[in-house]
């Protein structure tokens, strides 16, 4: 069973008091009106309240993080993921819900008194880097809670960190729709419109319930002068300058840990960084592995965390580093027992100087490192609008050490260019330090029924980059419905639809397509009519929306499906539930939609008690637990009924069923449903009840397995 490390959801106090720990009850017992217990703000670009978090409320060494805090004191930025409101009317497309309970010129703070200091109108707010084009944002959740949407906005041009932000202030970003989860973590890519200067990302979390708890996060990010130099993605007009400091990747360094004090529930830790070159180090960026939880950062600035990963910058007085000399970057953790070798993978400047076993690898110079360039052949839908841009996000085996770039164009092929697609050409950068770049394309999108087309792009002129492969297939996939029955190809293909779980102001639900013919099918596209929003889908990708008109393509690894199988997809919408789709087509044939016979439920009663619970956190009057169970066998769909003493207020990665007199149900959640053999379900939840301790295990009695359910 897992062990956890989790900081408690109400208080983040260093050295509890009588006082603390009073105040840490009181909140327990407030914290039910906001349901606390899910928490979270976007870390890349990391927000305002958690920088100044890791800055350190108790000593912040920013003038203008020293007055947030004066502004509201330092619980406010210990409580750095409970910027949160209930929004019980809110709506997928609509800001008026937000706008009522917080007024301009308090964004930031959520109109809430307790983070008033984050709506200070000041113009040295520490930002973060970025450009134009694709950027990853991550919003950290110390719980996450599915159904949910994610809503993201950027300033408008022309706005100025020195003005009150206001609505109207916003124009929202397309991307987050299509968020993916990765345990607390949550992605989506929103693709940044032209800025110059200072400007901020506003992010709503919504969480899909009767009581609409909704978190905020307002990040500020810097696009510089505009040229995107530095950025991962440059400007389309600055393609072919590459400024000489970046070819100079040379870089002779090593990192070491000290643990300096370790009290068992954390600790205290310096890494030094040693320049052992002959040129002086101007700028420098660490990555490291550590299995703790980061509190606090001195002598450098917090960039990101994703998992155990993380990423620090020096301070404005410790960049400069002469040969042969040092500086250190200090910070708190948790937990304690550590030691001074403790660490992964650690990366300077993009220098690897130790692997993921944390063994040190020798002294290297940055200019013998050479990178590969991975690229796949990928899928688009083609659309229904005049344009439609398309991105595709370029990898590297490793971080770059010094200026990459390769060229690309495009080349046709069954699409011409100018009738399916805009013909494109451009050198692409990547940067030092970096190990991602994105390319768009323009493709051009109509309603009438043809064959899948694609082309080709061909990467040439590398400097500074080896080429796994030197093209990749571009391929345009139809989402449009022939005119006439006879124009595509007859195709023996079922589609199926069961709603698995609903609530007042949404569902989540399974589609399935079964294949009846006598051949494989290698790839799969279906389009239908549903008049709902859909703000979130799992096992397919390249979705499409044209009115109340969806498409659907098949993810990488489910696109072949065998004579006499199926594949399912599973979606989470808000809107009417006992609505069905209509005008069904698959791979450009119509369907009846008439369903298919499903596998007949696998029913067993377990007499060995093989769900276990164990409790992540306790307090007087509640716990939050993680229930996990293994299967013998493949199943499609589970459901798990339980004798459980306690009542379960919160739950995720399963869907409740029902619940009464101590006798609990639940079932998949939908993008969850299907389990290998040996493999495990996990899901969460939050529950009232007292006596209980972390880390303590409970055994529920009468516990019941169905699989393969529908």
């Amino acid at each position: 069973m897992k062990t956890f490390n989790e900081a408690s959801p109400f208080v983040a106090f260093k050295q509890p008091s009588v006082q603390s720990l009073v105040f840490a009850i009181i909140i327990a017992f407030t914290c039910t009106a906001f349901n606390c217990f899910g928490h979270g703000s976007v870390s890349d670009p990391v927000s305002r309240i958690y920088r100044i978090f890791l800055e350190n409320p108790e000593s912040p060494h920013r003038p203008v993080s020293a007055d947030a805090i004066a502004t509201t004191g330092t619980q406010a930025f210990y409580d750095w993921s409970e910027v949160n409101r209930l929004v019980p009317d809110y709506a997928i497309d609509s800001l008026d819900a937000y706008r009522a309970l917080i007024p301009d010129g308090k964004l930031a703070g959520a109109g809430r008194d307790k983070y008033a200091g984050l709506n200070l109108v000041r113009d040295d707010w520490p930002a973060t880097s970025v450009n134009a084009g694709l950027y990853q944002i991550v919003f950290d959740a110390h719980v996450p809670h599915d159904p949910s949407f994610f809503r993201a906005f950027i300033s408008r041009s022309g706005w100025e960190p020195d003005q009150a932000l206001r609505w109207d202030d916003l124009e929202e970003l397309h991307g987050p729709e299509n968020f993916t989860r990765d345990g607390s973590l949550y992605r989506f890519g929103v693709h940044f419109p032209d800025r110059m200067g200072h400007h901020v990302l506003f992010v709503i979390w919504q969480r899909v319930d009767p009581a609409g708890e909704a978190f905020f996060s307002l990040s500020d990010i810097d696009f510089g002068d505009g040229t995107g130099q530095g950025n991962p993605e440059n400007d389309p007009e600055a393609d072919d300058f590459i400024p000489d400091d970046y070819l100079d990747g040379e870089i002779q360094a090593s990192v070491s840990l000290k643990v300096s004090e370790d009290w068992g529930n954390g600790f205290t830790g310096e890494f030094i960084i040693q320049n052992s070159g002959d040129t002086p180090m101007n700028g420098w960026t660490l990555e490291f592995d550590l299995d703790r939880d980061i509190s606090h950062l001195w002598n450098g600035d917090f960039v990101r965390k994703e998992g155990n990963r993380y990423t620090a910058t020096h301070a404005d007085w410790n960049q400069f580093i002469p040969a042969g000399g040092s500086t250190t970057l200090g910070f708190e953790a948790s937990p304690g027992h550590a030691n001074d070798n403790m660490l992964g993978l650690v990366q300077l400047n993009g220098i690897t100087l130790s692997d993921p076993q944390g063994n040190e690898i020798e002294e290297q110079n940055s200019s013998q490192i050479i990178p590969e360039l991975t690229i796949a052949n990928i899928d688009f839908i083609e659309g229904n609008h005049e344009t439609v841009d398309q991105c595709i996000q370029l990898h590297l085996s490793q971080p770059a050490n010094e200026m990459i770039h390769v060229t690309i164009a495009s080349e046709n092929g069954s699409a011409i260019a100018g009738e399916d697609y805009l013909a494109f050409a451009k050198m692409v950068h990547f940067p030092v330090g970096t190990t991602s770049a994105s390319i768009c394309l323009k493709l051009l999108g109509d309603l009438d029924w043809e064959q899948n087309e694609s082309f080709e792009l061909a990467f040439s002129e590398p400097m500074g980059v080896r080429l796994a492969q030197d093209r990749m297939t571009v391929t345009i996939l139809n989402d449009d419905q022939p005119s006439t029955p006879g124009q595509a190809a007859d195709v023996d293909v079922d589609f199926d639809w069961v709603v698995n779980d609903r609530w007042g102001s949404g569902f989540v639900a399974t589609a399935s397509i079964y294949n009846r013919t006598e051949s494989m099918m290698s790839e799969w596209t279906v389009s239908f009519d549903l008049d709902v929003s859909i703000v979130n889908y799992w096992n397919v990708s390249n979705v499409s929306k044209h009115g109340s008109r969806y498409t659907f393509h098949n993810a990488s690894w489910n696109g072949v499906i065998p004579p006499g199988s199926s594949v399912s997809f599973g979606l989470q919408a808000s809107g009417v539930y006992d609505l069905e789709p209509n005008n069904i087509v698959i791979n450009g044939n119509p369907s009846s939609g008439s369903g298919f016979d499903h596998p007949q439920p696998d029913t067993e009663v377990m007499e060995d008690v093989p769900l276990e619970v164990f409790v992540v956190n306790a307090w007087a009057n509640g716990f939050t637990g993680e229930a996990s169970m293994r299967v013998e066998s493949d199943v499609q769909g589970w459901q798990i009924a339980f004798d459980f003493p306690y009542a379960i207020t919160d739950i995720w990665n399963a869907s409740m069923v029902s619940q009464s007199n101590g006798r609990v149900v639940v079932r998949d959640a939908g993008y969850n449903a299907s389990v290998t053999a040996d493999g495990e379900i996990v899901f969460g939840f939050v529950a009232s009840g007292s006596g209980l301790n972390a880390t303590q295990l409970i055994k529920p009695a009468q516990t019941e397995f169905k699989g393969n359910i529908h």
